[in-house]
């Protein structure tokens, strides 16, 4: 699947990704740094804890995994974002 811009999104039913291990994975080109978090991918919902988000945020990668319970788990990529050129990000949990 191809998203061109910010805007263009790709809609999974969110019970395909309940599973115990998964890996979820992009490659992302940017012009300029987003100003908030610009999400990757994701399957959160509005009121909901449980799932999963991948985000850039503050020149980072954010790979983020809660259980609903309040036990989350954040993870930030160890290198800085570039820009004007394609990057892979991947996150397993």
């Amino acid at each position: 699947m191809l998203a061109h811009r910010v805007t263009d999104t790709v809609k999974v039913n969110r019970q395909a990704f309940k599973l115990p291990e998964f890996t979820v994975e992009a490659w992302i080109y940017l012009d300029t740094l987003p100003d908030a978090h610009l999400f990757i991918v994701s399957n959160l919902h509005s009121g909901v804890d449980q799932g999963f988000f991948m985000t850039i945020n503050a020149n980072k990668v954010l790979f983020t995994v809660g259980s609903g319970g309040g036990s989350d788990y954040h993870l930030f990529s160890n290198s800085s974002v570039p820009l004007k050129a394609w990057f892979h990000v991947a996150g397993t949990f």
